[in-house]
């Protein structure tokens, strides 16, 4: 909140010899200012079970927006990297997540998409492989400055599998992607504190969704799946900050003291 003031003075007789309190009226105004979680657009999901480095999908983007895709497969080696919508892109993690049974994942961002339309989003993966999978979230009303909030990751053949943000800031939203061993069940139905929400299916027992979480704190998604080879990665990411263009003022009469 942005606030600013205006003083305006005046005599009260002669203060030299009635020494009489110069009283001033005081303006004060602010512009009130907030935040709320990115927007959820539209999804997408790309699928490909032949053997090579990339696997795409269309999507409708808006210019301006932000896009969170998380990406999967079989390799356990290699970089994921993602591309498209004449955007900059970034990952979430420095490399991607491997389980050795499911391979590797990873999550690719843009804070504001360049160019809009019906556009083709590339995961392009550093080592061959014959079954890729990729989803893409698209949300307006991002941070365009610092979209990624925090990030976590599960590898592992837990029976109750689940990842866990402990700290996510305030009107987030987190976007998460799995790879199970048989099937990634109930997609839609175990994210903490609120449901998730836009379920995508690859077709094949993987899936990726989303959960908005205004208050902040710690965000979990889990299966319920039985015990099984796991690879699951998911991110928060930020609602922008806006104000208001009409002040709120308010006027007070104060007195400054012995003039």
């Amino acid at each position: 909140m942005s606030t600013y003031g205006y003083v305006s003075g005046f005599s009260l007789g002669n203060c030299a010899r009635m020494k009489r309190l110069l009283p001033f009226l005081l303006l004060l105004c602010s512009v009130p200012s907030w935040a709320a979680a990115p927007v959820f657009v539209n999804n997408a999901t790309g699928l490909s079970q032949v053997a090579g480095t990339t696997v795409t999908l269309s999507i409708s983007l808006t210019a301006g927006n932000g896009l969170v895709c998380p990406a999967i497969g079989a390799a356990t080696t290699g970089s994921i990297t993602l591309s498209g919508a004449g955007s900059m892109w970034a990952n979430v993690f420095g490399s991607p997540i491997t389980q050795a049974s499911e391979g590797s994942a990873q999550i690719g961002y843009v804070k504001s998409i360049v160019t809009g339309g019906t556009q083709t989003i590339t995961a392009t993966y550093g080592t061959s492989n014959s079954f890729k999978a990729i989803w893409c979230y698209q949300f307006s009303g991002q941070d365009t400055v610092t979209f990624l909030d925090t990030q976590n990751s599960l590898s592992s053949a837990d029976a109750v599998p689940a990842v866990t943000i402990a700290s996510a800031a305030a009107n987030t939203v987190m976007v998460g992607g799995s790879s199970c061993g048989t099937s990634c069940a109930g997609a839609n139905a175990n994210c903490t504190p609120n449901a998730c929400t836009n379920g995508l299916s690859d077709g094949s027992g993987d899936f990726a969704a989303m959960q908005t979480n205004a208050a902040g704190g710690s965000t979990t998604v889990q299966l319920s799946t039985t015990s099984q080879s796991i690879l699951m990665v998911a991110a928060t990411f930020k609602g922008a900050s806006g104000g208001g263009s009409t002040p709120v003022c308010t006027i007070a009469l104060m007195g400054a003291g012995p003039c």
